[in-house]
């Protein structure tokens, strides 16, 4: 018998480690260039802008308390934070990327429309 191609077709698959590891290696370059791209241009990064709105929704208590236990720390303390969580989302992006990526109706022999989903 002959068999088509069509038949023969396997969906792209990964380890769940090797999907954390893709997302976290994306994550990284991601925020390693948008953290230059900040320096370079002068501009506000996206981690800046989420932690001037999460100091705005902040109750003046809780963030009068952060303030005087942490001090000049505060702020680069949040800025680390914002971009850790960031790292970890995008992590988190991978391993979803990965597990439901194949089930998505594209066309294989284009394959880079995947790309652009995420």
């Amino acid at each position: 018998m002959i068999q088509d191609d069509n038949d023969t077709k396997q969906t792209p698959s990964a380890s769940p480690k090797a999907a954390v590891g893709i997302g976290l290696a994306a994550s990284v370059v991601m925020t390693v260039l948008m953290v230059a791209l900040r320096f370079a241009l002068d501009t506000q990064s996206l981690p800046e802008l989420m932690a001037d709105r999460l100091t705005a929704i902040t109750p003046v208590e809780v963030f009068d308390f952060i303030l005087n236990r942490l001090q000049v720390g505060a702020k680069p303390i949040l800025f680390a934070m914002l971009l850790a969580g960031q790292v970890v989302v995008g992590s988190v992006v991978g391993i979803l990327y990965i597990r439901y990526s194949a089930k998505l109706p594209f066309d294989d022999s284009q394959p880079w429309h995947r790309g652009i989903l995420v």
